[in-house]
């Protein structure tokens, strides 16, 4: 080595559901950034990443940086420890450990000497997740996952300190999947309609009350590649919001375009790559009429990052952002 209750509770469900039954797409310029990191840690044979704030004065960047957080990863570029700093102090410590195929079979993390969250993942020979335990920072856990003949998700059975806490019991009929959620004494509390295309895509989700009244649903577009191009949200019969996806020829994601009923349309989120097709600035903002803020990435001849800048105009902050790297 070189140097839940009522709407909040269907909601926490609908999204929870999303991301364990789909293959999830990312749309914010960190995930996209993160993706391209991996595969340029694994190339360069990268052993850590630390980073430094340089917070500007009178325009200009500060000579002495903070540093912010220090990665350390194995040689698959999956994260084995993440520190991040507060200051001069360590505000928390992560660690994490995988299996031979690369999934996370633990976390741990601590602020301080304190344990704020703890999990250990559990897989079968088919590589589905079917027991995590640990610590949520207030009481004990227990989430057993079954499936079915067909290896489809059958079962979740949660468990708080060693008592049952809800249960979600999921029912597949050709591109359709039914889930009825179950609270400690088997009472119904709600239920997720999942509509699936021929490429087990996600078109369609409804969630309902305890009278099977809908009270949200999403609608999702996909194209060729089956990267999400659309997706229309309504809070019963109510337009909620729709996001629209662009893509470069290369599959890069450019756009992306939100429309509500108070704003009407307009550009949320935009991303630019260079000819290596690594995110070279990505702008976003909240609303219509916030000016956008943005962040610029410079790297070197092997397309490691060696700083990036951002801006927020909304409170005028700027900083410049140093990695440094340690190599196997």
């Amino acid at each position: 080595m070189s140097t839940c209750n009522g709407f909040l509770f269907n909601m926490n469900l609908f999204c929870f559901l999303f991301l364990l039954l789909i293959r999830s797409f990312n749309t914010g310029a960190q995930n996209i950034f993160e993706e391209k990191q991996k595969s340029v840690i694994i190339k360069n044979h990268i052993f850590s990443l630390t980073t430094w704030d340089y917070n500007y004065t009178n325009g200009n960047p500060s000579k002495n940086g903070i540093k912010t957080s220090f990665n350390k990863y194995d040689h698959f570029g999956n994260v084995t420890e993440l520190i991040t700093y507060k200051l001069k102090d360590t505000a928390a410590y992560e660690t994490f450990r995988y299996d031979k195929e690369g999934k996370r079979t633990n976390y741990v993390k601590r602020k301080g000497v304190k344990i704020a969250y703890q999990k250990t993942s559990r897989y079968n020979d088919d590589g589905k997740i079917i027991q995590e335990t640990g610590f949520d920072g207030t009481s004990d856990f227990q989430n057993d996952y079954v499936y079915n003949s067909d290896d489809k998700l059958e079962q979740i059975t949660y468990l708080l300190d060693n008592r049952k806490n809800e249960k979600r019991v999921f029912k597949h009929e050709g591109n359709i999947t039914n889930i009825i959620v179950y609270s400690n004494e088997d009472d119904i509390i709600s239920y997720l309609t999942l509509k699936y295309d021929d490429n087990n895509n996600v078109v369609e989700e409804l969630v309902y009350n305890t009278d099977k009244i809908p009270i949200e649903k999403k609608l999702y577009v996909y194209n060729n590649d089956n990267k999400v191009i659309s997706e229309v949200k309504y809070r019963g019969d109510n337009f909620y919001y729709k996001l629209t996806y662009l893509y470069n020829s290369k599959g890069g994601l450019t756009n992306i375009d939100e429309e509500n009923p108070n704003e009407g349309r307009y550009l949320k989120k935009q991303f630019f790559y260079d000819d290596n097709e690594n995110l070279v600035e990505m702008r976003w903002r909240r609303n219509a009429t916030e000016d956008f803020s943005f962040r610029t990435y410079e790297y070197d001849k092997d397309d490691i990052c060696s700083q990036y800048e951002t801006y927020y105009p909304v409170t005028k902050f700027r900083v410049l952002t140093k990695l440094d790297y340690e190599y196997y």
